[in-house]
């Protein structure tokens, strides 16, 4: 059994643009590191790989374009979560509600809230204010809509460290 998410990468130009506004670390802030940026589709957590590999085989859908723009936080117990957003479109929620079955009928239990597409970009490490989320709101606002082709969808394997997450390539599943 392994901790595992389905997402969405990005090229490395896309992650060069994203690295432009996230903040750099700090004792009150965490970035994410320029390789595991991505777009979850879905978090499944502890679960057996083959079974994921299986239900996603074959998916049927055809290449499209999500767009990043705009940016926010959510804040959590241990600080705010800081995001670029990721306009919904119609291809976007066919492909989250057709993985969404396809792992249901595996017997995956998944996220019940409606899906909110977001690249998480950093975390601070204590709630409250913190200058450093106001300079990214500020940073990221200057940031121009991209426009990003999807062509696959990636499973995950993902391990906490203590150095932060470390994602690994388990499949990817070409879109057609």
């Amino acid at each position: 059994m392994a901790r595992l998410f389905t997402a969405i990468d990005f090229s490395a130009d896309v992650r060069a643009q994203l690295e432009t506004i996230i903040p750099p670390g700090s004792k009150s802030v965490r970035p994410i590191r320029s390789e595991n940026l991505h777009l979850t589709l879905h978090f499944l957590g502890e679960a057996d790989e083959s079974t994921v590999v299986e239900a996603l085989s074959g998916v049927e859908q055809a290449e499209f374009s999500i767009v990043l723009s705009g940016c926010g936080t959510f804040s959590g117990r241990e600080g705010k979560i800081l995001w670029i957003g990721v306009e919904k479109s119609r291809a976007l929620q066919v492909l989250h509600a057709d993985l969404g079955e396809r792992l249901s009928a595996a017997g995956f239990a998944l996220e019940k809230r409606p899906y909110s597409p977001h690249i998480t970009v950093a975390r601070t490490r204590r709630p409250g204010d913190n200058p450093v989320v106001e300079q990214f709101l500020n940073s990221a606002q200057t940031l121009p809509p991209q426009f990003v082709s999807v062509s696959a969808v990636q499973l995950y394997r993902s391990q906490l460290t203590s150095r932060g997450s470390r994602y690994e390539l388990v499949a990817s599943f070409p879109l057609q």
